[in-house]
């Protein structure tokens, strides 16, 4: 990171997906899991991260009867393409991980 204004930028990414991750998998944890559990919420074949699903499509959306999902993914891209930028993506970064 060069400029301050690219650790502004990465501190609110990566706050924000906090923020999302904590609502997720901390206080709606119990709608979660019942969603988890949904096989037809991720398909078959995909991930949560990776749902493949098209956002454009009314009945195929990521946020289909869960809403902060689709926010937790808009942030988790957001994050990561801030990182991809600064070069600091985990994807872009040498040698074996910990």
């Amino acid at each position: 990171m060069n400029r301050p204004q690219d650790f502004d930028i990465l501190a609110r990414d990566a706050g924000e997906f906090l923020s999302a991750f904590r609502t997720v998998f901390d206080e709606d944890w119990y709608y979660t899991k019942s969603c988890l559990t949904d096989l037809t919420m991720i398909p078959e074949g995909k991930t949560f991260l990776h749902p493949g699903l098209d956002n454009e499509e009314p009945r195929n959306q990521e946020d289909a009867n869960w809403c902060n999902r689709r926010c937790l993914l808009d942030k988790f891209r957001s994050l990561s393409e801030t990182l991809r930028r600064l070069q600091l993506h985990p994807d872009q970064l040498e040698g074996p991980a910990p």
